[in-house]
């Protein structure tokens, strides 16, 4: 009989979508775990005054939902949290219907309670603290990162006060280009394309490779970006924005070529 995975205990918050969604991390992670409720957060102020506060005290870690609704309580989220407080992970687009429902989504993907455990406990595998005794991630964060513009996806510096953030590492320099994404490396089992960490933070891809490479800026680009995300196995509504902070939070340079190499 296969022994049972112990659950990987978070220092930042998790939000996600739903109950259900949070039914499915609860089974994963030994984290505080939030719902926005469906759309209910757009109208709850109270709740997204405390998701405020929680992000500025502890990080928060956004992973909704790959269809168009996901990405609209997400977008809300980045627009109204502080983008250094606010990490964001995306689950791979997968057709397919949970065994609670009787059809599947207008959109025919699976949400985050019906996605693999193992690639959902892979997903926040870089952001778990170590056990006693055991050797944290090498990974790393600059607080100062985010000061450049958008910011958007880097790990919160300061985890909570008197806490120690885990060893993440991030170039500080990273910004300069206007998007300001953190590019995170990750140990050897995390999720496919995070790989060299140390290379990821060394080079971070920024809007003009995107440009050079004709995904943004050109009359189809946004199809580019798309055939990119599906090579990346990343939803394909990102922005070009959203889909750079992916990039650098998975590995940076190296999977984003390796990923170009597939079209």
């Amino acid at each position: 009989m296969e022994e049972k995975q112990a659950k990987l205990k978070l220092s930042r918050a998790v939000l996600v979508e739903g109950k259900y969604d949070k039914i499915k991390l609860t089974s994963l992670l030994d984290a505080c775990i939030l719902t926005t409720e469906g759309f209910g957060i757009f109208k709850n102020k109270e709740k997204l005054a405390y998701l405020r506060k929680v992000a500025a005290e502890k990080g928060l870690i956004v992973l909704t939902d790959a269809d168009s609704g996901g990405l609209l309580i997400r977008n809300y989220v980045r627009s109204t949290l502080p983008p250094e407080q606010v990490v964001h992970l995306y689950i791979p687009p997968r057709t397919g219907k949970e065994k609670r429902k009787k059809s599947p989504g207008k959109e025919g993907l699976l949400g985050v309670e019906g996605s693999d455990a193992a690639a959902l406990r892979a997903l926040f595998l870089p952001f778990a603290q170590a056990s006693a005794g055991e050797a944290a991630p090498a990974y790393a964060v600059d607080a100062s990162i985010g000061a450049a513009g958008a910011g958007e996806g880097v790990p919160a510096g300061a985890v909570g006060v008197g806490e120690s953030a885990p060893a993440y590492a991030v170039d500080a320099s990273i910004g300069a280009a206007g998007m300001g994404e953190g590019a995170l490396a990750a140990p050897a089992d995390a999720p496919v394309g995070a790989a060299d960490l140390s290379s990821a933070a060394a080079s971070p891809l920024t809007r003009m490779d995107f440009y050079l490479d004709g995904f943004c800026g050109g009359s189809d680009s946004a199809s580019r970006r798309k055939q990119l995300a599906r090579a990346a196995d990343l939803p394909e509504n990102l922005s070009a924005k959203a889909l750079l902070e992916a990039f650098n939070l998975l590995g940076g340079r190296a999977f984003y070529e390796s990923c170009k190499r597939k079209l």
